[in-house]
């Protein structure tokens, strides 16, 4: 959550390094966030599971050279 506070305040200085807009990339990391096993001991959804997968590889393909 610290990360994705950060890029909301600084925008600016960081989206140069994202290839999609502030509202994508901070719902992406609040997916990720959201179910992290190891903040939130609870089951996981096959959906949701999946979902955060597709957060985790848009945010790869942004962030690639």
């Amino acid at each position: 959550s610290d990360l994705r506070a950060l890029l909301n305040k600084n925008w600016n200085d960081f989206d140069r390094f994202f290839g999609a807009a502030k509202g994508e990339v901070l719902g992406w990391l609040e997916q990720v966030n959201r179910l992290r096993a190891d903040a939130h001991a609870k089951p996981v959804a096959d959906d949701e599971l999946a979902y955060v997968r597709v957060c985790f590889k848009r945010l790869e393909d942004v962030l690639a050279p």
